[in-house]
């Protein structure tokens, strides 16, 4: 498109190159490919600097624009700012040196238009294309994921509708740690979305999910009851299998839970066996693997975080804080933290989102004082006999 040609250069759609390998690899990767794809297009233009610039204008601003994919409406205004940009860049070469060529204006200001909308379309189709042809975990399939009516957490709001409210609310502590930190945020709630899926097959052995006060563990040994709680981990990734969730959200299926230990039945079991040297261990362990990114690390953080606040009511948002800190000391001095790049500035920060976040949703409430009792022997809620005069002067006001 470039060589040899006038107007077909600033039709070349580089800005979705950028987007597309920016929004699914890293932003470093869209400004990189940008750089890259300028300086070939310079060379074959025999070094328009016009060329160049225009081209790179767009190339930068777009992933700029599209950094957090949420809304498909980004694609259209990622569009719009590259024909802007572009449409800018024209003007900057073309008015100050006096060529008043409007027609030849015009030509080349519809040619920024036609990038902007190839750029956006491009991008659009290439994620839709390799997501659905190839698996490949793009924003596009992240959003698709996200959207409450998808099967998989239809089900998990019909059958196990206490794991659904714990996962929305990791969900939000996800993405505030995950935006805190520099990682995939929209990656991380998705995750946290379907952590928990395995459970929608048998919902009455969580305690989530037990309303009616009685827990089905308590006629079970405790190897029985472990099995069956580790059991989700690969209910669930037989359900993410089935409904081809993409391989980075089904990692966050087994690792939220890494290789830890279900401590308080493995502890219950030592009791019964007279001692822990009596008891297999490995029978009591997740499969894992550990956490290999920091978005699977901020889940298995989160998890437990909220387990943790939730169970034991703290009062102020320094308890809180203490709670928080206890189960990130845990998880790295159990290792679960050794593969995924987290660093203790990371967890740091981690720290304090999850703080903010659940402070925010368990703080201490006001009790509210019961209503007096009625002196006259009335019933409390309900008012008194009204009297007969009063009675007879509203009777007109009541027809």
């Amino acid at each position: 498109m470039v060589p040899g040609h006038v107007v077909l250069p600033y039709v070349f759609p580089l800005a979705g190159l950028s987007v597309l390998l920016g929004s699914m690899l890293h932003f470093q990767a869209g400004v990189t490919s940008a750089l890259l794809l300028t300086l070939v297009a310079g060379y074959l233009s025999q070094g328009s600097l016009e060329v160049m610039v225009y081209l790179l204008t767009g190339g930068l601003l777009a992933p700029l624009s599209m950094r957090r994919v949420g809304r498909l409406n980004n694609f259209l205004w990622m569009g719009v700012y590259v024909a802007l940009a572009g449409a800018a860049a024209i003007a900057a070469f073309r008015l100050p040196a006096g060529n008043y060529d409007w027609l030849g204006l015009a030509t080349l200001f519809s040619a920024s238009m036609a990038n902007g909308a190839a750029s956006s379309s491009l991008t659009l189709l290439g994620m839709f294309l390799l997501g659905s042809l190839f698996r490949v975990t793009t924003p596009l399939r992240l959003m698709e994921l996200a959207r409450p009516t998808h099967p998989l957490l239809n089900q998990l709001l019909m059958k196990a509708p206490g794991t659904y409210n714990h996962t929305l609310l990791i969900s939000n502590l996800a993405e505030q740690a995950a935006e805190a930190i520099g990682a995939d945020a929209q990656l991380a709630r998705v995750g946290a979305y379907y952590h928990d899926i395995g459970k929608t097959l048998r919902p009455y052995f969580y305690v989530d999910n037990q309303f009616d006060g009685s827990n089905v563990h308590e006629r079970l040994d405790p190897q029985t009851s472990a099995q069956i709680v580790i059991s989700h981990v690969t209910d669930g990734l037989e359900l993410g299998k089935k409904y081809r969730l993409p391989g980075r959200v089904l990692a966050f299926i087994p690792e939220h839970h890494g290789t830890m230990l279900v401590r308080y039945l493995y502890n219950q079991a030592c009791e019964q066996a007279g001692g822990c040297e009596n008891v297999d261990e490995s029978l009591f362990r997740y499969p894992g693997p550990k956490p290999q990114s920091k978005e699977t690390a901020i889940v298995m953080l989160a998890d437990g975080c909220e387990a943790l606040v939730r169970s034991e009511h703290p009062a102020t948002p320094e308890e809180v804080d203490a709670l928080v800190q206890r189960i990130i000391r845990q998880r790295i001095e159990e290792g679960q933290l050794d593969e995924c790049d987290l660093t203790m500035r990371d967890l740091d920060q981690i720290r304090r989102a999850f703080v903010g976040v659940l402070q925010g949703v368990y703080h201490p409430r006001v009790r509210y004082p019961k209503a007096p009792e009625p002196q006259d022997g009335t019933t409390a809620g309900v008012s008194a006999p009204m009297p007969e005069r009063l009675a007879q002067e509203e009777e007109p006001h009541g027809r």
